[in-house]
């Protein structure tokens, strides 16, 4: 378990806990970039003329803003001209003619022009968003994804080069390096390689981490080297939403089977990659921070920068980590709630209840014959449920005397166990007159329900005919009762938009709006390719399948705690503000009630934190986390935890408190808010023995 108490620069702070999980024994999957804007900022107009031996001219105006950026294209005999006459606004009239010097035209020709359908609309407000996720996956094969997101929102004819790098949609020129699965590509690449270092270098909204779920990640890589995604809405949301989806990679204008221009999604992997609802986790407040236009100049009025320092204090083991994170709060000096320390967990939960944690255990016997010369033969063991573990009797009889002469057996081909009887006799006919080699683990079989055993001969194994060696396996098998990796969960925190707000209130329409991917689409409670009341993840905690296999859903924190009813009230006496801030001062009526820490013993309640569903009832506890009546301890306090009743084990875990809004701080997430957090730390040396 790696515990954590760093300082980080926020510019830097995705690549830093990419190295935190991977020291932790996470494995870092893929760092991916996705670039997001409204689908006309690619799409083609087309004006297309027809000149045949009856129509000797024809004319096509092009704006003047598109009068360097147009493609010309000719369909039939090549047997027309173009003259090009400049109008007095600068626009551009292009005249086609149907005579060549002085010869007719012997068949139709049509000429098409292309050019951007944003030719003529300078002042179009773009919206751009560029995401770099990082896609994380732990020991139990549970990805996970971190995302931090800039935007940008320019007039185009403020855009670098335009207009004639707008990249609008055109037939191949020939020269293309990109496959967009279209029979188009854009005109001009270099507008996408602008858009994108300019937001990284500036526009990056380093307030907040997005946070999400996945079933699994495709290893093909999108055929453009960033995900190009035209939105379906030009707003802000809607473009942000699809830079953050993983499910669709590319999009692009096509022409369909009736010839007409359309824009469609050409790389998708909703049903293969089975995104979550995307967890919106503001370390501080984003309207702190606001771009001021200042004549063509952006200026940033913040007091965060990319050097500015968050603290990150947490653990994480091979499966779940647990973390805290707090911006500078120098800049509010504590005011208002606007710069609070956050949760993120992301990981595995251990499970309860009845048969959840049982396993079941088989033996399966097997007499296995092997040729001279070096054989091989394969045993098979089916079973209903996910192996966790195996373990291999063997008994061996035959021509096996000299140090080249072994018996092999193991998993699917590997040569994990070698075992020889040190002497050469015909194979016996009971295994009780065999030589026993000893028990030995298979390796590689977790999760399997199909065990392949291998049992193979060095070819020096020959003595005998048809016989050489004759091997006993007694493999016994442990399976678990749970049906895969699924038992995790994700959840954050946010820093509500002000101080006031109402931690007690449980009604829904207090839940923060969920962000979704692409392919799904909220209607009321119910969400399309989702069961009904997907968690976002700050307002309940999102548990990837429930016990009978729904995704994501709504879960809520339960542990031993008085009621939320009970005194004190938690608020601040003047304001009536009820964030930690405002009433946990050393005077408060706070520190004169009952179940906050003994003034005798320095001893305090604590509870596990269990995940409980509605429906389902509890599923399971938060791994290396307990809770506690936050009164009476300070953040920094270590409290020291017999995990086993009456042994000499004992952990400590760190106090800390949450201020921000999510499932530990807020109902309906948690029944009493806030609740005091312990993390776990590390594992005490304990010298003395208890007496009993």
């Amino acid at each position: 378990m790696l515990w954590i108490d760093n300082q980080f620069t926020e510019g830097n702070l995705l690549d830093a806990l990419a190295n935190q999980f991977s020291m932790a024994g996470w494995e870092v999957v893929d760092r991916i970039d996705r670039l997001a804007f409204p689908k006309e900022f690619t799409e083609p107009k087309v004006y297309s003329v027809t000149l045949t031996s009856d129509t000797q001219e024809s004319a096509i105006t092009i704006p003047k803003s598109a009068v360097n950026a147009y493609h010309l294209y000719t369909d039939g005999s090549p047997g027309a001209t173009v003259s090009r006459q400049e109008e007095t606004d600068h626009s551009v009239t292009l005249w086609f003619h149907g005579a060549d010097n002085g010869a007719s035209i012997g068949s139709p020709v049509t000429i098409t022009c292309w050019t951007s359908a944003l030719a003529g609309k300078p002042d179009y407000l773009l919206t751009v968003c560029y995401a770099n996720h990082l896609i994380l996956r732990n020991a139990s094969g549970n990805l996970f994804g971190i995302a931090r997101v800039g935007k940008l929102q320019k007039k185009i004819r403020h855009l670098e080069g335009y207009p004639d790098s707008l990249p609008f949609f055109i037939p191949p020129t020939g020269y293309r390096t990109w496959t967009w699965e279209s029979d188009l590509e854009p005109q001009d690449y270099s507008m996408f390689d602008t858009l994108q270092t300019e937001i990284k270098s500036k526009y990056m909204e380093a307030h907040t981490l997005y946070l999400y779920q996945m079933e699994d990640f495709s290893a093909e890589k999108p055929r453009v080297y960033t995900h190009i995604i035209g939105s379906e809405s030009d707003t802000e949301d809607e473009v942000k939403r699809a830079a953050l989806d993983m499910e669709v990679y590319t999009t692009a204008w096509v022409t369909d089977e009736h010839g007409d221009i359309v824009h469609r999604i050409t790389q998708e992997y909703a049903d293969h990659n089975l995104q979550g609802p995307i967890v919106e986790a503001n370390h501080r407040r984003p309207t702190l921070e606001q771009w001021v236009l200042r004549g063509d100049i952006d200026y940033k009025m913040t007091n965060w920068w990319n050097d500015s320092i968050i603290k990150v204090l947490g653990c994480i083991d091979a499966d779940t980590a647990f973390l805290v994170l707090n911006s500078d709060t120098a800049p509010m000096k504590g005011q208002d709630n606007a710069v609070p320390s956050i949760p993120i967990y992301m990981g595995q939960f251990d499970l309860v209840g009845d048969g959840l944690n049982q396993t079941e255990t088989f033996t399966r016997h097997f007499k296995v014959d092997l040729a001279p010369g070096g054989a091989t033969e394969i045993s098979t063991i089916v079973s209903s449920l996910p192996v966790q573990s195996a373990t291999v009797k063997i008994w061996v009889s035959g021509d096996m005397d000299l140090t080249t002469e072994f018996v092999y057996v193991g998993i699917d081909g590997a040569k994990q166990i070698g075992v020889r009887s040190g002497v050469q006799e015909s194979p016996v006919e009971e295994k009780a007159q065999a030589y026993y080699a000893g028990e030995f683990a298979l390796q590689d079989v977790a999760g399997k329900t199909i065990l392949n055993i291998y049992t193979q001969s060095d070819p020096s194994v020959n003595a005998f005919s048809p016989i050489a060696a004759r091997v006993w396996l007694e493999v016994t098998v442990t399976s678990s009762v749970k049906q895969g990796p699924y038992e995790c969960c994700l959840f954050a925190g946010y820093a509500p938009d002000k101080g006031s707000f109402d931690f007690d209130n449980p009604s829904r329409t207090r839940f923060r709006e969920t962000i979704f991917p692409i392919f799904k689409k909220k209607s009321g409670s119910s969400v399309s390719g989702y069961p009904a009341f997907p968690s976002n993840g700050v307002d309940t905690v999102q548990v990837k399948r429930t016990k009978f296999g729904a995704y994501y859903q709504e879960y809520f924190v339960s542990w031993n705690t008085p009621s939320n009813l009970i005194p004190p009230e938690r608020e601040s006496a003047e304001s009536g503000d009820k964030h930690p801030r405002a009433w946990n001062q050393f005077n408060s009526d706070a520190y004169r009630y009952k179940f906050n820490a003994s003034s005798y013993d320095d001893r305090v309640h604590v509870s596990k934190a269990y995940l409980v569903h509605p429906e389902d009832g509890v599923h399971g506890t938060l791994r290396n986390v307990i809770l506690c009546n936050p009164l009476s301890i300070l953040n920094g306090d270590e409290l020291e935890i017999e995990e086993v009743l009456c042994s000499n084990d004992k952990w400590r875990y760190y106090f800390c408190l949450i201020e921000g809004a999510s499932p530990l701080t807020k109902r309906p997430g948690t029944p009493y808010r806030p609740a005091g957090v312990g993390v776990k730390k590390s594992k005490l040396q304990v010298t003395q023995k208890r007496e009993v």
